[in-house]
């Protein structure tokens, strides 16, 4: 037979151990084994365990013979999922075992064939995930992410930090809302993007300040308050640090305006709720709150940059006003027995409303428009020549800092979002507020 061609291993079957019949049996089959035919070498072996079954060396031999057949079909399993995980070193480690049981073993030139090939496929895909990860990291959106990690499969080779980009998209999502904790005020994500800041020579009733008109570029998303700081929201703040916030405000009593004592963000002349926009605080007060802010929260808070506060308040839009042409007082809280453009005179509420209370603009921020006026970053410069046209805030050695939006006290020329107004950074009217901005992490 052909298995007595084959040189066996002699330690499987010690001299002696068995009788000549059953030792030339273990020795056909050994020699299947050898010849790779492992599924005749267990037949084999079943045979000789059938017609031996009281020969406790017998049984013992098969035993040995089939473990040896399992050890290979293991190590060739073995190979085959290293494979298929892409783990070639740990294939051709499992190769090396599988020649160790059987020199001869015929699946061995076999699965070295198939390691070079699933190698060689394995870097093709590799490039390919290289390739789609960067563009989905370039794009740098949940889509273009979630994108990735459905098509990556079975490679995936950057699951993770696709991830965790996700999440960073997720925070930069545009017209996404949260707040930072219970208290804190309620914050949307507005998009990055470019607009032409300022107003052109034939808006109505522009100031020369406002130009010239030039290009701003908002490289990154950032999060900006919904709504203007309140009352309530002040309140925490001075309650935590015990902050000395005087006792005088410039209000507008009697048909006038002046500074009076007595007069504070608590008390400004008119009455308010906690839902009323803060007044009577000067850009060093706002500097305090955000100040505590990030703090509190482990985050980056601070004002607006002129430049930020403009691109938030247009929304996109163009004209004098996110509404348009003109504006009502519908639409507003300002002195409403002036008009601008084509509109028609309306209320003069002669106080601060709820802040909230007018619909929003197209990046969801409410009462950009009138209400209070709002501290920005900002020195104040007389126009734009040699103004930052990249979002940042222009600063210098100053005492005047910008304010924007106009309030209660204005007429609608003043609410338009060129315009621009300044005062010093320790000034207190009962129409200056101011809202907050939070830097997103990269």
């Amino acid at each position: 037979m052909a298995a007595a061609t084959v040189e066996m291993d002699q330690s499987i079957f010690p001299s002696g151990l068995f009788g000549p019949d059953v030792t030339a049996e273990l020795a056909e089959c050994a020699g299947l084994v050898e010849a790779g035919r492992l599924g005749a070498a267990k037949g084999c072996y079943e045979g000789v365990r059938a017609g031996a079954s009281g020969d406790a060396d017998a049984v013992e031999g098969v035993r040995a013979g089939l473990e040896r057949i399992a050890r290979m079909e293991a190590a060739v399993r073995g190979v085959q999922d290293a494979i298929g995980r892409g783990e070639f070193g740990e294939a051709r480690e499992g190769l090396e075992r599988l020649r160790e049981l059987n020199a001869n073993h015929p699946r061995l030139v076999e699965l070295e064939g198939e390691i070079v090939r699933a190698e060689r496929e394995w870097e093709e895909r590799k490039r390919a995930d290289d390739a789609a990860f960067e563009r989905a990291k370039g794009a740098g959106t949940v889509t273009a992410l979630d994108g990735y990690l459905s098509s990556c499969a079975p490679l995936c080779g950057h699951a993770e930090e696709a991830r965790r980009l996700k999440v960073k998209a997720e925070e930069r999502e545009p017209g996404r809302r949260f707040r930072d904790c219970a208290e804190c005020s309620e914050l949307v994500v507005v998009p990055s993007g470019t607009y032409r800041m300022g107003s052109p020579s034939g808006e109505s009733q522009r100031d020369a300040n406002e130009g010239p008109v030039h290009r701003v570029r908002i490289g990154r998303p950032f999060a900006v308050g919904v709504k203007e700081v309140t009352v309530g929201e002040y309140g925490r703040f001075v309650s935590e640090t015990g902050r000395s916030m005087g006792n005088s405000c410039y209000t507008y009593e009697g048909s006038e305006w002046k500074e009076r004592s007595g007069r504070s963000w608590r008390n400004p002349g008119f009455s308010q709720t906690d839902e009323h926009p803060v007044v009577c605080v000067n850009w060093d007060d706002a500097k305090a709150y955000v100040g505590w802010l990030s703090e509190k929260t482990g985050q980056a808070y601070r004002l607006l940059s002129e430049s930020e506060w403009e691109y938030v308040a247009r929304a996109g839009t163009t004209g004098p006003f996110h509404t348009g042409s003109t504006i009502s007082t519908e639409r507003a809280n300002y002195h409403g027995n002036f008009t601008y453009g084509s509109g028609r005179k309306g209320q003069f509420r002669k106080k601060t409303i709820p802040v909230g209370s007018f619909p929003a603009n197209g990046f969801g921020l409410h009462d950009v428009h009138g209400n209070v006026w709002e501290w920005v970053e900002d020195c104040y410069s007389d126009g734009y020549v040699e103004a930052p046209s990249d979002g940042s805030a222009w600063e210098w050695n100053c005492d005047r800092r910008v304010l924007r939006g106009g309030s209660w006290g204005n007429g609608p020329r003043v609410l338009r979002s060129a315009n621009r107004s300044r005062s010093s950074s320790g000034d207190r009217f009962d129409y200056f507020g101011f809202r907050i901005v939070r830097t997103l992490t990269p």
